[in-house]
């Protein structure tokens, strides 16, 4: 009975053939000893700088940008709240969490009005919806290459400008 190697008998922990041909996964062993496969291309920004497409600040300027849309609760809901109706009150109505949550809405606000309407559209495409900056250039009118290459552009401008409205560089 011959025994295969420990990676292979494990292949299937770190997700199908499919995810391995279109996805950029990496196998980490955290502290714990057991290793896990993690998808490092679920948002286009995390692709852009593990290609080297956009630079450090310019990363870390756009997930700053992301974290305020997410914390300020301005992402899409896909699902209901039921908080009301099992405590009878709104989930908003809880002191602190209610200030720190205004306080992201009014950081991020404050973030685009200052981006300005040319490259805040952008942003919030790509750093907060989390689409490509390829999208966005397409909703725009362009086509094929064009797109990618003016969406890319674009973004490197907008997360430069990001970048420094937040003191990076």
């Amino acid at each position: 009975m011959s025994h295969t190697p420990h990676i292979q008998s494990h292949a299937n922990d770190y997700g199908s053939a499919y995810m391995a041909q279109h996805f950029e996964m990496i196998v980490e062993t955290p502290k714990n000893g057991q290793s896990r496969a993690r998808n490092m291309t679920s948002a286009p920004l995390e692709r852009y700088f593990r290609r080297d497409q956009i630079t450090k600040f310019q990363y870390e300027a756009g997930k700053k940008l992301h974290a305020d849309f997410l914390y300020a609760g301005l992402s899409p809901k896909m699902t209901a709240s039921y908080k009301t109706l099992m405590t009878g009150r709104l989930a908003s109505s809880q002191g602190s969490e209610t200030e720190s949550r205004l306080e992201a809405q009014e950081r991020f606000r404050t973030t685009i009005r200052d981006i300005g309407r040319a490259l805040s559209p952008i942003l919030i495409h790509v750093c907060c919806l989390e689409d490509t900056a390829g999208d966005w250039a397409t909703l725009k009118g362009r086509k094929g290459r064009t797109a990618q290459i003016e969406g890319m552009t674009t973004l490197r401008l907008a997360l430069e400008h990001l970048a420094m409205y937040y003191g990076l560089i």
